[in-house]
């Protein structure tokens, strides 16, 4: 799981002011966390992505609040901030936590990739988003390549990733990407419901 998949996870903040704070692609992530652990399905993420996701934590509650127009905005984010934490935390303890498993060099590798050959992503997003993904992604594209023989799976919001969903193997790399709004699909698909 990316660092962002890791977030909406942790998004059900509970009930503030008469309004429920969450994200509705959470149920569907935490069905696929459960699904995993029911079926003795290996799911994890990286370390490197781990320390990411509670980077982009509160920006994501932020939004969350600005959405749900909650009144007492700076007392609330302070609450919703601890919840959010407090769940991530207990994702992480359920999560097996994978070996970063990159070299600079695999990783400019990856990047030219993306350079020479990736799908142009503005479309999917902001028009300013640059056609290379951040480093902590192509670090996560590259230690899930490395990680063991078989295919590993990446569930992923990233446009790189899932705008390019079809290419990255045909790149050479052990990688299927899941895009993280078609778990709705799947759960059903895998009996997780």
């Amino acid at each position: 799981m990316d660092a962002n998949v890791c977030v909406v996870h942790a998004l059900d903040l509970g009930v503030h002011a008469k309004t429920r704070i969450h994200d509705f692609d959470c149920r569907p992530v935490r069905c696929l966390v459960s699904g995993c652990q029911r079926d003795k399905i290996r799911i994890g993420t990286y370390q490197k992505t781990k320390k990411h996701t509670y980077n982009c934590l509160a920006e994501r509650i932020e939004e969350l609040a600005q959405k749900c127009h909650l009144k007492n905005y700076w007392y609330a984010m302070s609450s919703l901030f601890k919840i959010g934490e407090k769940n991530l935390d207990k994702l992480f303890e359920i999560l097996e936590i994978f070996p970063d498993n990159y070299s600079a060099e695999e990783v400019a590798i990856a990047a030219e990739f993306f350079k020479a050959r990736g799908n142009d992503v503005r479309t999917f997003t902001d028009p300013n988003k640059p056609k290379v993904p951040e480093s902590h992604d192509l670090e996560l594209l590259v230690s899930s390549h490395n990680l063991w023989q078989g295919v590993t799976h990446i569930v992923s919001e990233d446009a790189h990733f899932v705008g390019n969903a079809q290419e990255i193997p045909s790149w050479g790399y052990k990688v299927a990407i899941i895009p993280m709004d078609k778990l709705n699909e799947l759960e059903i698909f895998w009996r997780w419901t």
